[in-house]
């Protein structure tokens, strides 16, 4: 389904339940990123296929909501810690996996400007392709694989314990 909208999501659950009697559909429940992120930065404990990139948003909850955006910057540099020990909580933050994928993350659980690093567009080239047709179902194959342990991942991380007990029970 393609929305980030908690409301259509949730109609959309409610007419398949409607459509297909017997069968238990439940949506996922995911922890806050805003949480998360804030606590990956704060404490500088993070998963081991996750890194922390270069630039964040973090908004920072006063009577003005000051809202900071950090480019190109170390994120653990004290410039930042300031507004997190201000109260600030990080709602995008650049980040990359296992040296294969970066993106940024959104706090709604939006992936944005997702890049291929160099370990896939190597890997990529690693095949003995004929044609340009071979080639590029070999970068789509490549590329739809990783894509789709990364994003394997990157739930399991945000997935909160609740949603991965009925996951695992179906």
């Amino acid at each position: 389904m393609d929305t980030a909208s908690q409301k259509r999501c949730m109609q959309f659950v409610d007419f398949i339940k409607r459509s297909c009697p017997g069968l238990d559909v439940q949506p996922f429940s995911l922890r806050s990123v805003p949480t998360v992120l804030t606590e990956w930065l704060s404490e500088n404990d993070y998963p081991k296929t996750f890194c922390m990139e270069d630039s964040c948003v973090i908004k920072v909850m006063t009577e003005e909501g000051t809202i900071v955006r950090f480019k190109n910057q170390d994120l653990l540099n004290n410039e930042v810690r300031v507004f997190l020990e201000k109260g600030g909580v990080v709602t995008q933050m650049a980040v990359s996996w296992c040296d294969k994928i970066r993106f940024t993350l959104k706090e709604d659980f939006g992936i944005a400007g997702v890049k291929f690093l160099t370990a896939i567009k190597d890997l990529a080239k690693d095949g003995l392709s004929e044609t340009a047709e071979d080639r590029f179902m070999a970068d789509f194959f490549i590329m739809a694989e990783t894509l789709q342990i990364f994003l394997q991942e990157l739930l399991d991380t945000f997935l909160e314990a609740s949603s991965k007990l009925g996951i695992a029970q179906a």
